[in-house]
């Protein structure tokens, strides 16, 4: 789970290779978040699946 939001970063070589995938997803998803000052936690379980939350700060204050 340590490389899962490395870029270009793939477990399993095989499974996209013919989609095109250039496995960017996470990687920006976690640089957006982070610029936001919001942070993207994950936990997984075997078998049972992956869960992302994705947490931003709130402000009442408008720009």
């Amino acid at each position: 789970m340590d490389f899962i939001y490395e870029t270009f970063y793939q477990i399993d070589k095989s499974l996209d290779k013919d989609k095109g995938s250039k496995e960017l997803g996470l990687s920006l998803c976690k640089t957006i978040i982070e610029e936001h000052r919001g942070t993207i936690p994950v936990k997984s379980s075997m078998g049972q699946g992956t869960r992302f939350s994705l947490l931003l700060p709130y402000s009442s204050s408008t720009i």
